[in-house]
């Protein structure tokens, strides 16, 4: 059944008007009140999608406007919003009238909920003449996230006339409320913090649009590690506002935690993700969370990946031997990650931590994401699901303890079809046939060389001709760990810089701090740094965990 006009609030024939639909005989149209009720009920378990009127419908409800648009909204197959508006009228100015009306009818100001969706439509700009299903999915998933947000305003000590706003009056509200957003404690919270503006509903969902471009700029970002909830209501905010990330990397962002998380690195003087990466994908991370809340995963399995995660950097803390720089190319053929769309890891590392994107089986990148040494895990992945952050950790934990390199004449022999074994090709061995192709093996061995002015061991990550390649140009040496000679002690600078990049120097050691060699030439500006690509045996930890919680 299709609802058809039941009330209507506005100018009678040739002004803006706001028509409320729904099926015949439904209590919603008894009244405003119930109508009203019934949208925000609606609203928590229903699909608000915009609504393509058909000719006869647009005749009826604009008739004696002349040039008109109208826009419509549908909440189920029960509710709908029509909003009649002359053409060259902008959303707002039509609603501001509507709601004017309302107020002197004793009705009290417009729901920001029922203002939002056409607000949001004018900033998409119009739809397809005959948009697909999927079209209009995706633009219902925008409106329906913002007015869901907003449902409870007007609070009920709202005022009854409220007073048209400036932008600066509405920023001036909002910027009050965004720490409380910031730190809400629970689902129902955001909702109750969005509804306390002492506006009308037009003014109310426009400040907190404005609000969300806001939180594209980092001096608009509250301080602090942001809750649960206030981090995914400001993730609506941010994505309703069409905002984009802008300073920090060379193409926008449309992800709010990749952005949070840009800005905390920013402030905190960590390296940004590599600029060449390119946007990031929907695929596979963000699709997984979206469709998680913490009451969706086993608490065993998350508490199983949560313990895997502190385990493994507590090892690297207390056993680390090199401080990571570089990037690769990690594969990652394990049933858990298969079971998350994952094939594999882009890998950028610094001294602080990593930088990571996942991969799928069909080479589409992901959400980039960060693991930090010292910095406390990002809010979505370590409350929903935690199984990120132990993949992130087992990469780290191989990227800086290593194994012991086992003496050259204890290196086992080539296999029976005379390939080089991976121990073998990462210990130097020569080879014996040719290999398709050469893989980083992590964790990586180490073996300690004496000093005499020696600036690096002979691990290292990169391949003998990847090394030649790059000798003419600056590159990057990961930090490490050299034995002095008999004697001699490390400096206390050695010692306090070696702390500050969480290892500790052991009796007889020094610390190489990462430092750039070489410089005799320019590396081509278009060609990005190598990624060689590598396997990591810390991976393997993630099969304790299990596949059906993916």
């Amino acid at each position: 059944m299709r609802p058809v006009p039941i009330r209507e609030i506005g100018e009678e024939k040739t002004g803006p008007r706001l028509v409320a639909l729904a099926n015949p005989g439904d209590p919603a149209g008894a009244s405003w009140e119930a109508f009203r009720e019934a949208w925000r009920e609606a609203l928590v378990e229903q699909e608000l999608l915009p609504i393509p009127l058909g000719e006869k419908e647009r005749l009826r409800m604009a008739e004696a406007i002349g040039d008109a648009i109208l826009w419509g909204v549908g909440l189920g197959r029960r509710l709908g919003l029509a909003l009649v508006r002359p053409r060259g009228m902008r959303a707002a100015d039509a609603l501001r009238q509507v709601e004017t009306k309302a107020v002197a009818a004793g009705l009290g100001p417009l729901p920001a909920a029922w203002v939002a969706p056409f607000l949001l439509l004018e900033r998409l700009g119009r739809l397809p003449p005959d948009p697909s299903e999927a079209e209009l999915l995706m633009v219902g998933r925008t409106l329906r996230a913002f007015a869901l947000l907003l449902r409870l305003h007007p609070l009920s000590d709202a005022p009854r006339r409220p007073e048209r706003q400036t932008s600066l009056r509405r920023r001036l509200e909002t910027q009050k409320r965004l720490p409380q957003l910031w730190a809400a404690p629970g689902a129902d919270d955001p909702p109750r913090i969005l509804a306390s503006l002492p506006m009308g509903g037009v003014d109310a969902a426009l400040a907190w649009l404005e609000a969300g471009e806001a939180l594209w700029r980092p001096e608009e970002i509250p301080e602090g590690i942001p809750s649960l909830a206030g981090f995914l209501a400001a993730a609506v905010l941010a994505e309703a506002s069409g905002g984009e990330g802008a300073g920090l990397l060379s193409w926008p962002v449309w992800d709010w935690p990749l952005w949070w998380e840009l800005v905390r690195a920013h402030r905190t003087g960590r390296p940004l993700p590599p600029s060449d990466w390119g946007p990031p994908g929907a695929l596979p991370l963000r699709a997984a969370l979206a469709r998680r809340t913490p009451e969706e995963i086993p608490d065993e399995a998350a508490r199983l990946a949560a313990g895997l995660f502190r385990a493994l950097m507590d090892i690297a803390a207390r056993e680390a031997r090199y401080v990571p720089q570089g990037r690769l190319r990690v594969r990652a053929d394990l049933p858990p990650l298969r079971a998350r769309g994952v094939a594999g890891f882009r890998v950028a590392a610094d001294p602080h931590g990593l930088w990571l994107r996942p991969v799928d089986p069909a080479g589409r990148e992901g959400e980039i994401f960060r693991l930090d040494r010292t910095l406390p895990p990002r809010p979505d992945l370590a409350e929903v699901d935690p199984f990120w952050l132990a993949a992130a950790a087992a990469l780290w934990h191989d990227l800086t303890v290593g194994v012991p390199r086992p003496p050259a004449g204890r290196r086992r022999s080539p296999g029976p079809s005379g390939a080089p074994r991976a121990e073998e090709v990462e210990a130097g061995a020569p080879e014996t046939a040719p290999m398709p192709e050469r893989l980083r093996v992590l964790p990586r061995p180490f073996r300690v060389i004496a000093g005499e002015g020696k600036e690096e061991p002979e691990a290292e990550w990169e391949e003998p001709e990847v090394r030649r390649c790059l000798e003419r140009a600056a590159h990057m040496v990961r930090g490490h760990l050299r034995r002095l000679p008999s004697g001699w002690k490390p400096s206390e600078a050695a010692r306090r810089l070696a702390e500050g990049f969480g290892l500790v120097v052991p009796h007889g050691f020094t610390f190489v701090r990462p430092h750039v060699r070489g410089g005799r030439g320019k590396a081509p500006e278009a060609e990005p740094p190598s990624e060689p690509p590598a396997v990591a045996r810390g991976l393997a930890s993630l099969m304790l965990l299990s596949e059906s919680s993916a």
